[in-house]
């Protein structure tokens, strides 16, 4: 299979058919890494990729692919197929959403661990001021 089949296969099930998965696309009974696409860009970097619908591929490993891709038409294949087998466009080893969850989990441990130390502090104050009362507090209150 030569790229500029790929990338048109690739956009015709995007249009077409884009629940399939790319197994069924590439074809049942493929063990990764398949040799009739390991050396062709914008094809699944491992097995987990394989069991992705088209779509869902597209959109989480090619951002840049599937906002054209939205933008356009069924009529454009062939025109977006040849300016794509040009391109050095390739698929991401992260997706899209694991990058952001990736940021996100850098910002909410440092915003877990200042509210973590807040408490702390404030339960230490408490204690402090429940110790010190004239009720609890037997010095004072013989």
């Amino acid at each position: 299979m030569t790229q500029k089949e790929w990338d048109k296969l690739l956009i015709e099930c995007f249009y077409i058919h884009p629940d399939a998965t790319l197994y069924r696309i590439v074809g049942s009974g493929i063990e990764y890494p398949d040799e009739r696409v390991a050396d062709l860009k914008r094809c699944a970097k491992n097995k987990y990729q394989y069991n992705m619908s088209v779509s869902v591929f597209i959109c989480q490993h090619l951002p840049r692919l599937a906002e054209i891709l939205w933008r356009r038409t069924k009529n454009d294949i062939d025109v977006i197929s040849k300016v794509l087998s040009k391109s050095n466009l390739d698929t991401t080893d992260l997706s899209c959403v694991e990058k952001g969850k990736l940021k996100n989990r850098r910002t909410v441990k440092g915003q877990d661990i200042r509210k973590h130390k807040a408490q702390i502090s404030s339960m230490m104050l408490y204690r402090d001021t429940f110790d010190k009362s004239n009720g609890h507090n037997w010095g004072v209150v013989k």
